[in-house]
Formats: C-alpha cells, structure tokens, sequence
C-alpha cells in the first residue's frame, strides 16, 4: 500500500515491471507453496476454455493485487484533481488553447497577480465612484459654492451655432437650492437658500447670474423664450459654467469677442477624449458645471464631481415661458447599478477565483473559472438593472448604452467556463463587441469615436493583442524546435515520390486504402459495453440463455451491472482513467501476439536494444529472424502511455474526455519497403481477431505533411475481437498501430523526440 503501492500499481499498467513469483506470494519462492500464482515463462493457463499466456496471467495477476491493496482509484483520483485542467509543463502563452484555459490560467503565478490587480482596481474604482456620489448627495460637487453661474448656448433648435448665436434664447436662469424647486415653484421664498441675484441677464449667448455670496448647487432651471414666434432660437445644445473669479462683462465685447474667437479656431466644448470641463470668458476661469444631458461617474480630475456632461440635443418644450427645471441628483439605484455594484462584483468574485486557483480548491462552492464567470455576468446583470432604472427615470441615453453592454458582458462569461481551444477568439469577440459599444457610445455621446473611450475595451484589445502575439511567438518557436527534423522527412518523402518502385509502391497503397473504404474522420471513441438491462424484451431473453450459468457471473449479478458482450453502448463512453488503462494492459498483451503473426507473414520489423546515445541510430530486425531463440527478449516492446502525457493529452486537446483517447494501447511495425507494409495492411485487416475502426494513410500525396512536421506512416486504430478479449472485457478497447517505412523510423531517434516533447509544451498540444 501507500507510496510504494502506487508506484507499482502504475507501472504494471504501464507494462514497464513484470509482476514476479516472490512479489505476488509476498515470500521467497524457495518457500512458496507448490500451488504457484505464476507459471514459468511459456507456461500458458486455461482460464474457461480459453488460454492465458504467461504475460498475461503476469498482468491479471498484478491487476488483481492492485485492486485487493485499493489502488485502483489511484488514477482517476489523479485524474479527478487534474481533470479542471492544471498542466504545469504547458507554456503560458498556450494556456488559452487548452480545455479550460481560464481554470489553468488562474493556477499560474502571474494570472493570479493580474486578477488580483484587476480586482482591487474594480473595487478601487468602486469606492471611488461610492465616496464621489455620498460627496453629492446633498449638494453637487461636493457642496463647492460659486458666485457666478451662466447658461452658454452652443446651438440653437434650428441648428444655428458658434458666432451665429446671437443669444442665449432664455427668459430666465437660476440656481436650484437645497429644495431642488426654482423660485417659480416654491411656495415660499428663503432668502438664505436662495439670495437674490445682484446681476441676472443676457451677455453674448449666455445668460449670466451673480450672487453676493457663493451658493452651492443641486442643479438649475431655465425658462424658454417669452415672446411667440421665439421657438427657432430656444437652445438646443448648452453648458453651464460656474467661477469665483471676477467677471469684467463691461458692455459684453468681450462675450462677442470670444465667441468669434471660437468659431474662427473651431473649438468645441466636447474633444476627442471626452468634455473639456475648463474654460476662460470675459477675464475668468470657468469650470463646467452643467449641460442639457449628463452621464454619472466618477472623475479622476476632481474626486467630488459624480457627474459628466454630455453635448447631446435637449428638445425643449414650445410653449412660450415655461420652466424646466435640470436636477443633479441621481438616485441611489443609480449611482450603484451604474457605478458602483458592477466594480464591486467583479471585483469580490475575481478575489475568489484568486483564492480558488492558489489554494486548488473550491472557494464558495465554485471553481476558479466559474468564479471568473461569475465576476463577468456580474456586471451584466447591473447593467440590466441601470438600464430599466434609466428606462423608468426618462433617461434613454443612458437606458439604451446600458442595454447594449447587458449582450456583451456574457460573452466574456461564456469564454470563461467553455471548454475547448477557443478561448481567444471568444474574448476576440468580446473584444470587439465591447470596443464597438464604447465607440458608439463616444459617437452617440460626443459626437466623436474616442469621447468615452471605455477603459475596459482598452485592456481587452491589449489582451487580445497580447493572447496572439504569445500564440504566435510559441507557434514559431516549436517550428524553429522541429526545423531540421521537418527538413529530414521531406526531404525523404521527395525522394520517395522521385524513385519509380517507391512511387508505385505508395500509389498501391492508396488503391487497398480505398477498397478497404475507411476513413480518418475524428469518430472513435473508447465506448462502454451495453448494459443487459437496456436490452428489449426479446434480446434480454435471449441474453439470459445464453448466459444462464449464474456462478460465471455472480458479482456482476450481484451488482446489477451485466454488460452484453462485444455491444458497444453508444451513449455510454468511458469515463474511468483506470478502467481505459486495464483495458488498454489487456488489449496491448493481445495486440503484440497478433503483430507477431503480421510481421512474420509480411516481412515486418520490430526494434531491438536500446539505443546507449540519444543520437543513435535505431535497430530494426525481422521478426522472421528473432522468432526462435531466446532474442525475442530484446525487442523493445512499446509501453502504454504515461498517466502524465494522457492526462496532459486530455486537458490540452481532448475537452477532458477520456474516452478520446485511443492511443494508450499503442505500437508500431516497420517495413523495409511499400511492398510489405501494403501487404501487412491487407494481413491485419482481414484478421478475424481484430476489427479495423478507421485508417490514416499519412503516407498518401495528397496529405498535408506539415501537420506532423513531415512525419508519415500508416496509422490504424484497431480493436481485439477474440474470445480472451471477451472474456476479460477488453475487445471495446480501441489501440493504435504505426506502419512505417524504415526510412522514416531510422529518423525517429531519442533526440528528435526530445525536440518534439519540447515543441509540444511550448505549443500546449
């Protein structure tokens, strides 16, 4: 049991030790009863009519220890942690092409420093815009007080603007108190609210009011133009201003002035990046205070101003006289829904995700990358509620923006918790739907593309420009890894296709691939036997008969899982690591007596020895040669795949679905000449112990070499369809055979597979 226990248990899967009298007995064989567990080397057992090499009672043997020391749960308890998609040899750059790239993400250092970062500025950001609105709950600005205000028309209802503006198109402006009325609204007067003006009219086009003291400001009113006939020059597009300065108006020149001033330069309030909130009029520094339609949030350049003003078009009503009164004030559904819940969201769950992804394991019931889905629906739930608040308070500038984000938001929530290799191009399109609203926000808003330039669609474009940059700086660098191998192959492959026995050997085999009539379609799977109890009424009595013999059976019974023999169950793929390992053992003992028989009848060639340099040359001999004598001992069997490389295979490439995997089981057969492999395609296929599931002729024209760097060989995934591979459960399994041309495989050396596993991790496949 333990360390040691586990360490056994995955390498008799793996086939590297073979399972000995004295482990199995657990005593010295000297003193083992003559019932041995284990024959002699070519001993062979009869297990229910059916024979069982020495390998093979060696594996059962060892597969059963296994499960008596409870080591059997040991991979898929392995598996269980790594199945999230942790793969610590994978590159950072290739992580958002793994299975779940934003769950092996938050597993690396530097990803939980950014999120972390990212968080306490949601949260930053938040407290900001929270502390800005407390600031202007009572009074806007933060209770700043000024002494002068005016009312600047920029455009007039019938378009007229700049110099062309020849007044402020206004009866009236003032300054809304604590009360939030005007003065026409008010049932009585305070004076201490709201003193008497010293000047109040008309200067240029704007509307100026000084008061003998500061006063704060929740907002303003202005009525329309008394006279009828006055509609056209109502104002469309204005500013309020506010200053302490000293204004010199003296006979209002200095109004005209400026304004010519602004036309003949073409300066407008509004910039490329967003309003210009300062402004110098008649000797005085202004500070922009007020406009037709505002926007709510806090501003970096003044901590107290919860407020942005937008040059937008405000349709005043016709009747002649009328007050409108313009509140700064937004309500606490508002400011949270707007500002202040979204950062503080996505901030609280990305903190989760940080915690989640350092202490692997799940925070709050979730898992990093749900985390970090919940930190990006979060925000599109509050912008669903901003924009029916906005929707219920007459603000469609505001409502419509908000409506637009609620579709976005998702996208990024949906990239975060897909499985697959797409997670670029979904943030992509998150990237470009976000950077897309933000412009048409800044059209809409400032009649420019950059006047609300969202901060989040500038670090998503830098993100995305960074994922493919990364993309494609590891994709050069695996090709630079693979450079000379690449070269060695298709350099080979030419002169294959250039010698006239080789090229008739390849076109031979394109003719009995397509009369075989298989295909290389990504179909096969490692499928579950059906379950008897599924069966229709007719089958499962005639399953019963056929298998009546309760005491061959009766665990399964006992357990109510008897499977059908040989049925595959289409829906039920395998999901166990041990389970497709044991299968695979089975299946690979199996598999390797057949090679045996292919080899000999077509000439095929096994490895022999291993190779003491990484540069070495391997050593392929006909079987022919090495069937009698004890040099069978010498051939290089291959293993199964390593647990790590499978697990890998699933979270890189796979969508953590074992049942992908067919090529644990796995072994090759090399050839001399087109001749012989072509023959021994045409032995195997028509063995009456396998079934041929698909084919890959990799050594046809017309395949693209680049995919595997310009290796080719003929790839078959097979099953072992035979009575021992029924009787142990095995004949589902699906393998992988290789037959290879000597030429290719005296190019496979240690080195260049080293190379490959290199390029491999960098690419994250």
């Amino acid at each position: 049991g333990g360390e040691e226990g586990r360490l056994m248990a995955e390498e008799v899967l793996l086939g590297k030790i073979q399972v000995t009298d004295e482990a199995i007995v657990g005593r010295d064989s000297t003193t083992a009863s003559p019932g041995r567990l284990l024959p002699h080397d070519g001993d062979t057992e009869m297990v229910r009519g059916v024979t069982l090499n020495y390998k093979m009672t060696k594996l059962l043997e060892g597969l059963c220890r296994i499960s008596a020391l409870g080591l059997s749960g040991h991979s898929d308890r392995r598996w269980s942690i790594l199945e999230e998609g942790f793969d610590p040899s994978a590159g950072i750059s290739s992580l958002v092409f793994m299975s779940l790239p934003m769950l092996a993400a938050m597993q690396r250092r530097p990803f939980q420093v950014l999120a972390a970062v990212l968080a306490a500025a949601s949260i930053a950001w938040s407290v900001a815009n929270l502390l800005a609105w407390r600031a202007s709950s009572e009074y806007a600005f933060g209770g700043r007080r000024f002494k002068h205000y005016r009312l600047q028309t920029l455009q007039t209802r019938n378009g007229s603007e700049g110099s062309r503006v020849l007044e402020p198109g206004v009866s009236g402006f003032g300054i809304l108190g604590a009360s939030r009325c005007s003065p026409q609204g008010s049932l009585w007067f305070d004076e201490e609210e709201s003193p008497q003006p010293t000047f109040s009219g008309p200067v240029g086009s704007s509307f100026l009011v000084e008061y003998p003291r500061g006063r704060p400001m929740t907002g303003w009113y202005l009525g329309t133009g008394a006279l009828e006939g006055s509609e056209w020059r109502d104002p469309a597009k204005f500013m309020v201003w506010a200053t302490n300065d000293e204004v010199h108006v003296g006979n209002g020149s200095c109004a005209i002035e400026r304004e010519e001033q602004d036309t003949r330069e073409g300066r407008v309030w509004w910039g490329w990046w967003g309003e210009s909130i300062r402004s110098e009029w008649c000797g005085a520094a202004w500070t922009q205070v007020g406009s037709a339609q505002s926007w709510y949030e806090f501003s970096i350049d003044d901590w107290n101003r919860f407020v942005h003003f937008l040059p937008m078009a405000f349709n005043l009503p016709a009747e002649r006289g009328s007050i409108e009164t313009f509140v700064l004030d937004p309500t606490a559904r508002a400011a949270l829904f707007l500002q202040v819940l979204p950062g503080a969201s996505f901030g609280f769950w990305a903190i989760v995700a940080v915690l989640s992804g350092v202490l692997q394991r799940k925070i709050l019931f979730v898992a990093p990358h749900t985390a970090m889905g919940l930190a990006t629906i979060s925000p599109a739930l509050c912008n669903f509620l901003a924009s029916v608040t906005a929707w219920m308070y007459n603000v469609p500038h505001i409502a419509i923006i908000q409506t637009s984000y609620v579709f976005i938001w998702p996208i990024l929530a949906f990239a975060c918790v897909r499985k697959g290799p797409y997670w670029p191009y979904i943030f992509l399109a998150f990237t470009l739907s976000y950077t897309a609203a933000s412009f048409a926000t800044s059209l809409y808003w400032y009649g420019n593309i950059f006047g609300h330039f969202s901060p989040v669609a500038a670090v998503s474009i830098v993100f995305s420009i960074a994922i493919f940059v990364l993309r494609f700086m590891a994709t050069g660098t695996a090709k630079k890894l693979l450079k000379q191998d690449r070269i060695r192959y298709f350099q080979l492959w030419e002169t294959l296709c250039e010698d006239e026995d080789d090229k008739a050997g390849i076109e031979h085999l394109q003719k009995v691939v397509r009369m075989i009539g298989l295909d290389d379609g990504n179909y096969c799977r490692q499928h579950n036997r059906m379950q008897a109890a599924s069966l229709s009424a007719p089958l499962r009595k005639r399953f019963d008969s056929q298998h009546g013999d309760t005491s061959a059976y009766p665990l399964f019974r006992d357990l109510g899982q008897l499977t059908v023999p040989g049925m595959a169950a289409p829906n039920s793929m395998v999901s166990s690591f041990h389970q497709l390992y044991s299968s695979a053992a089975i299946a690979n003992v199996m598999i390797q007596e057949r090679m045996k028989d292919w080899a000999e009848r077509s000439g095929g060639m096994f490895q022999v020895g291993d190779s003491e340099s990484l540069w070495e040359v391997p050593t392929f001999v006909k079987w022919r040669d090495l069937k009698d004598g004890n040099a069978e001992s010498k051939i290089k069997w291959s293993h199964l795949k390593q647990h790590s490389r499978a697990m890998e295979k699933l979270v890189r490439s796979y969508l953590n679905d074992p049942s992908r995997l067919l090529d644990i089981c796995r072994n090759c057969i090399v050839f001399e000449s087109m001749t012989d492999l072509t023959n021994c395609l045409g032995i195997l296929v028509t063995d009456a112990d396998v079934r041929v599931e698909r084919l890959k002729n990799r050594m046809s024209p017309s395949y693209n070499g680049e995919e595997t760097a310009g290796y080719r060989d003929v790839c078959i995934n097979l099953r072992v369809v035979n009575k021992l591979s029924v009787l142990l459960g095995a004949e589902l399994h699906m393998c992988e055979l290789q037959l290879i041309l000597i030429d290719f495989a005296n190019l496979r050396t240690d080195e260049g597979h080293k190379r490959y596993r290199q390029a491999r991790n960098t690419r994250g496949t």
